[in-house]
C-alpha cells in the first residue's frame, strides 16, 4: 500500500498497515463509548457521571479494549460488548480507583 506524505510516495508494509488499521480501531472504539456513554450509564446504574467517565482518558480506553476484545471474541454484539466493556471498567475502577 501506498500513502503520500509532502506529495512523496511511501510504501507500508503489511506491519505498518496493520498497525494503522489497529490505531484507527482503537480511536473509533473510544469515540464510540463516549458517543454511547449516556445510554450505557442508565443500563449499568453507575454511581459515576457521564461527564466524570467521559474525561478520564484511561477509563475510556480500557472501556474501549473490553468491548473491542468481547467483539473480536465473537461472543457479543456490539450494544452488548459496548455495555459489558463500560460495566467492566466501572467495576475496575471500583476496585482500583487509581488504576483507571
Amino acid at each position: 500500500m501506498t500513502i503520500y506524505r509532502d506529495s512523496k510516495p511511501i510504501e507500508l508494509t503489511s506491519k505498518e498497515r496493520l498497525e494503522a488499521y489497529q490505531e484507527q480501531q482503537a480511536i473509533y472504539d473510544c469515540q464510540n463509548i463516549k458517543d454511547n456513554l449516556s445510554w450505557i450509564l442508565d443500563i449499568v446504574d453507575a454511581e459515576y457521571s457521564e461527564y466524570e467517565l467521559i474525561e478520564n482518558q484511561n477509563f475510556i480506553d480500557r472501556a474501549a479494549r473490553h468491548s473491542r476484545e468481547l467483539q473480536d471474541d465473537g461472543d457479543m454484539s456490539f450494544t452488548a460488548a459496548l455495555t459489558e466493556g463500560v460495566r467492566r471498567s466501572i467495576r475496575e475502577m471500583k476496585f482500583n480507583p487509581r488504576g483507571v
